[in-house]
């Protein structure tokens, strides 16, 4: 699907999930080497940024949540950005919630701006949308967090590691994002002046911190996963020994009543008094195991 904003001063055209029919009108109208149109494809083998001509590219990658089947709460999703003088060129496998409040944010505003503002409008979206995620996986941590303290479950740890997995999904994404951003400022490809220069440091700035804080939570998380994983074993190894106490103590007057239970002469067999004996004897026993236990602080 294509869909063109058109400005004063910028045209944006997002391709969302495009055929190879649309790809190639779009590589044929702007003159756009094929291979700068799957930057979100194989982003992972190319360079930050490809230039060719007066247009250079670049892939972004944005936060986004799972599908319900999966079991990370968050992952990233890779954007293509094309710039070419006044006109911008965004491509994606599906929409996502940051191009469209950049869309109707742009709408709305009642100021023109270049194809540099619109960059710098993304990305400050972008920021924005990782901090929202970050705070929402730190609240489900919290809420996980106090169901563990009731109740200590695998189940529990498993979702905390999910969680961790979306936080190592993000410092990566941040990273990569992170050295687009300084390589855009290095290079100066964007026109600049000095609001647009200091916006985009403005921007480097806050992926660094936004990074450093993910990698903050991330690390939290490894300890609080390591904590309530020895807790769990503390609470299996506190079940056995109870278990194995109980066992023990219950042993004694069944070993006694097997005794007697035998087809056999017994002393004090024919006593009238006999089975309360014998339940009082084992009772002392018990309580005597009970109180070594106890001693040796086992119970």
């Amino acid at each position: 699907m294509i869909k063109t904003l058109n400005r004063a001063q910028h045209v944006w055209i997002q391709l969302t999930a495009p055929t190879p029919q649309e790809l190639e009108r779009i590589s044929h109208d702007f003159f756009i080497p094929f291979s700068m149109l799957n930057l979100h494809q194989n982003g992972a083998k190319s360079r930050m940024i490809e230039r060719h001509a007066e247009l250079f590219a670049f892939m972004l990658q944005l936060p986004m949540r799972s599908r319900f089947d999966e079991v990370m709460p968050f992952t990233v999703m890779n954007v293509s950005v094309i710039v070419m003088g006044n006109v911008v060129i965004t491509i994606s496998e599906c929409e996502h919630p940051i191009l469209t409040q950049l869309e109707q944010a742009l709408t709305a505003l009642s100021t023109e701006g270049n194809a540099t503002h619109l960059l710098l409008h993304l990305f400050e979206h972008t920021i924005g949308r990782y901090l929202l995620a970050i705070d929402e996986i730190n609240r489900t941590v919290l809420e996980v967090e106090n169901q563990i303290e009731k109740a200590i479950s695998n189940q529990h740890i498993f979702d905390l590691l999910n969680h961790n997995k979306s936080y190592g999904a993000f410092i990566r994404a941040l990273k990569h994002n992170g050295r687009v951003f300084k390589d855009l400022a290095a290079k100066r490809l964007l026109l600049s002046d000095h609001k647009t220069d200091a916006m985009l440091q403005d921007v480097i700035l806050a992926t660094l911190q936004t990074q450093k804080k993910v990698e903050i939570y991330n690390a939290n998380l490894r300890n609080l996963m390591d904590a309530y994983s020895a807790a769990i074993e503390n609470n299996l190894s506190l079940a056995v020994q109870y278990l194995t106490i109980f066992v023990t103590i219950a042993a004694i007057p069944m070993a006694i009543a097997g005794i007697y239970g035998m087809n056999t002469p017994l002393p004090f067999q024919d006593e009238p008094y006999a089975f309360v004996a014998l339940a009082g004897i084992a009772a002392v026993v018990a309580a005597v195991v009970m109180g070594f236990f106890k001693a040796r602080r086992y119970l």
